[in-house]
């Protein structure tokens, strides 16, 4: 481990770690720094075969220097850790964020989204609490963030759809990638485009595809679950199929298998 005095400058201008969570969010909850401290002197980097720094901490600090809402020190110590890559600084972000700061679902999420390059508009992917349904994507032991950065082109899509905040529940989310990942793209867009809108219809032959998931998804707030989650979801792409079809219902369809969906080689 290496040791090097900056400037507050100086370390601001150091490379955020891709992982990095919400800054902002994290800058107005850390009480820990809303006074300075002799500890806020210290910070971690990791040191690439070329030599450019990369945070492992002290992201948070360098937002609230950079904004002059928290005294600066004269300078800050640098602990450096040499890694062969920035995999491996991705890595070490983990085990060098602050204890005090510990990482939430949400913290995790932000920094899977934060790496895979997405820059959410909407408020379901911009919430970064779909962390359930991300979970969910792989049945394998990944992290969190290898599977958001797996599944960023469906993420992205879904994130364009435009729906709000609490507008889909986790088993919504997996059905919707899944679906974006699995089935015609266009089709798929624009069956999601039409639950967002809550633009089903209902007739003397019963209700479209889209009127039916909105009847079970908001009569049925089941929570994280996990046999809930993938219900949910199988349930989402049971009734697409119906809408390619153009079906209507009296009753919901069986869910399909989503597992196996996640299995297939199309979903890997």
């Amino acid at each position: 481990m290496g040791f090097k005095k900056m400037s507050v400058d100086e370390w601001i201008k150091v490379r955020d770690n891709p992982r990095q969570r919400d800054t902002v969010r994290h800058a107005d909850k850390s009480k820990h720094l809303k006074l300075s401290h002799p500890t806020h002197d210290t910070v971690f980097a990791a040191s690439l075969p070329g030599g450019e720094l990369v945070k492992l901490d002290g992201h948070t600090r360098a937002f609230l220097w950079s904004c002059d809402k928290l005294e600066r020190p004269t300078h800050v110590d640098v602990k450096i850790y040499p890694v062969a890559n920035m995999d491996e600084a991705k890595e070490y972000y983990g085990h060098f964020d602050s204890s005090v700061s510990v990482e939430t679902s949400a913290d995790k999420t932000s920094g899977g989204l934060s790496e895979a390059g997405i820059e959410p508009e909407s408020g379901l992917i911009k919430y970064k609490a779909n962390v359930s349904a991300y979970k969910k994507l792989d049945t394998d032991s990944k992290s969190i963030y290898q599977k958001i950065c797996g599944w960023k082109r469906e993420i992205a899509l879904l994130d364009r759809v435009g729906f709000s905040k609490n507008s889909l529940q986790s088993g919504g989310v997996l059905g919707a990638l899944v679906l974006l990942r699995c089935y015609q793209e266009g089709t798929s867009i624009k069956f999601l485009q039409l639950i967002q809108l809550d633009a089903g219809t209902k007739n003397d032959q019963g209700m479209d595809a889209v009127q039916m998931f909105r009847k079970i998804h908001d009569a049925k707030r089941v929570g994280h679950a996990e046999a809930n989650i993938y219900e949910m979801a199988g349930r989402l792409i049971a009734l697409y199929k119906g809408f390619v079809r153009g079906q209507r219902y009296s009753a919901c369809p069986p869910a399909v298998d989503i597992k196996e969906l996640l299995a297939d080689a199309r979903c890997e």
